[in-house]
């Protein structure tokens, strides 16, 4: 039904799993900056209370541009 050229292959890894449950968005963030700069997300240890302000601090500053919906 469907051609096999149709299909990617997909490697699932192991990464450091989200503890709090708003945690996703830091842990999303972050596993997209690593991908983006080339890293491997496997090789790091999220600190979610530093990592929060760091972001908030992108946000705050103007260096991350959020979108407002």
């Amino acid at each position: 039904m469907y051609r096999e050229s149709n299909y990617q292959k997909v490697n699932l890894v192991n990464v450091e799993p989200q503890v709090g449950p708003n945690d996703c968005g830091l842990f999303c963030e972050a596993y997209d900056q690593m991908l983006a700069y080339g890293r491997d997300p496997f090789s790091i240890k999220l600190e979610c209370d530093k990592h929060s302000i760091f972001l908030l601090n992108l946000i705050l500053y103007k260096i991350l541009d959020v979108p407002k919906y």
